[in-house]
């Protein structure tokens, strides 16, 4: 699972571009875009967070990490039960 924000499309009204959350699993990649909307200048595409000099940062890096604990948890347990699919995964998502 990683986070990513599309540099090469449009940004909305406000110049922002949407971070997406994506996801791979046997061979299936699916895109969640997230709430999270920034200036290109301020995504650190290595650390994949928001830069702290982006004056929403904590709350958008706070927000990153909450839909990723969600993602994992929902991983883990359908791993649990040996049911993980994409399909079950976007399901509980």
């Amino acid at each position: 699972m990683t986070f990513y924000l599309e540099s090469g499309s449009h940004p909305n009204k406000s110049g922002n571009h949407t971070i997406f959350l994506s996801l791979y699993h046997s061979g299936e990649r699916k895109r969640i875009k997230t709430s999270v909307t920034i200036p290109i200048k301020f995504w650190d595409a290595g650390k994949e967070r928001v830069k702290k000099t982006c004056p929403t940062a904590k709350q958008d890096n706070d927000e990153l990490q909450r839909l990723l604990d969600k993602a994992r948890t929902i991983e883990r347990e359908l791993n649990s039960q040996d049911r993980l699919t994409m399909l079950r995964f976007l399901d509980r998502f």
